[in-house]
């Protein structure tokens, strides 16, 4: 990629839209193996969506979105060589691909993604579906935007294979909500497949207002730091398909750990810019992360609704995170 000259490559989607089929599906696959700690499981999601905002958290359908961007705010494909402390705690130039979503606009939203899906638990020796062993729920979040999101890619300085670092920019506006429900109005024949198959043929009916309800769900979310902390993938080991991804461990460098940790007794600029929140507008330089929910309710299927207060996450950093599975 070092290579790689010119200004990039840029994508600005105009009258956008997916919608898959209500039964149209992905799942993760289930191994034929049966591990040996518990039931076998797979995941299904049908009918994913994503669209326009629309003021509604009843249906998972959004509408056309005109324009995702501006021509002077794209999306953006760029190879660049980017000057970063290394692993070891030296200044590195190493070309990085990075694909930025448009620049983030501090309570903007404007999107809406839906979907529905199952949970399905088997039996480890039949392999059939066990009773009671599918979870069916409906999730639908309006009124979003991805806006400010990176992903980079580049080989890394911790063991030189491949490398990632994501910059994970999810905010709603101020009225934006967030729906999680599991309450259906109507199952018909085939919505929960069969003992051997567990894909639905027909598509049940949530209730229009049953739900785990999240008003301003903001998730600012550093994963991995250019160039010293990537984001590495691979074989757990060498007698399964298990398979491993790891945020690397910050290392005892202090001109690493120094640029990592936040000084809260300090309100310079640089100390400031490592809080990456749902009023920052530009996040590159930061380490630590925030999680916000403004208000947090439950309704019934009768609607009745609980209110639950509402919760924040603020200087949330990983230092190290390894996640593996098993089974495989």
């Amino acid at each position: 990629m070092g290579d790689v000259t010119g200004a990039g490559i840029i994508y600005l989607p105009e009258n956008f839209q997916i919608e898959f089929d209500d039964l149209a599906y992905v799942k993760t696959l289930v191994s034929s193996t049966a591990p040996s700690f518990g039931k076998k499981a797979e995941l299904i999601w049908y009918g994913l969506k994503l669209g326009g905002a629309n003021g509604s958290v009843s249906t998972t359908s959004g509408s056309v979105i005109p324009s995702w961007g501006t021509a002077n705010n794209p999306w953006l494909l760029k190879v660049e060589t980017m000057t970063k402390t290394g692993y070891s705690g030296g200044s590195t130039a190493l070309p990085v691909l990075n694909y930025y979503a448009p620049t983030y606009t501090p309570g903007e939203g404007g999107l809406k993604y839906g979907f529905w899906g199952d949970i399905v638990v088997r039996d480890n020796s039949t392999g059939l579906v066990v009773t009671d062993g599918k979870f069916q729920s409906q999730n639908v979040w309006n009124d979003f935007t991805l806006n400010g999101s990176r992903i980079s890619l580049f080989q890394n300085t911790y063991d030189q294979s491949f490398g990632m670092v994501w910059l994970n920019r999810i905010n709603s506006s101020a009225t934006g909500k967030y729906r999680f429900s599991v309450a259906e109005s109507t199952q018909p024949a085939g919505a929960l497949g069969n003992s051997t198959n567990a894909v639905a043929t027909a598509v049940p009916t949530f209730s229009a207002s049953e739900g785990f309800y999240i008003t301003d769900m903001d998730i600012n979310m550093v994963v991995g730091n250019l160039h010293y902390q990537p984001v590495i993938m691979g074989a757990a080991d060498t007698t399964t398909q298990n398979f491993q991804v790891e945020v690397v461990r910050i290392p005892n460098v202090a001109s690493i750990y120094n640029q990592f940790y936040r000084d809260y007794s300090s309100s310079s600029a640089t100390e400031l810019a490592k809080m990456c929140t749902n009023t920052t507008a530009d996040c590159t330089s930061a380490t630590h992360s925030q999680i916000n929910f403004g208000k947090v309710e439950f309704k019934s299927p009768t609607g009745a609704t609980v209110d639950l207060g509402s919760a924040k996450i603020d200087g949330l950093m990983i230092q190290h995170m390894k996640i593996k599975t098993l089974g495989l």
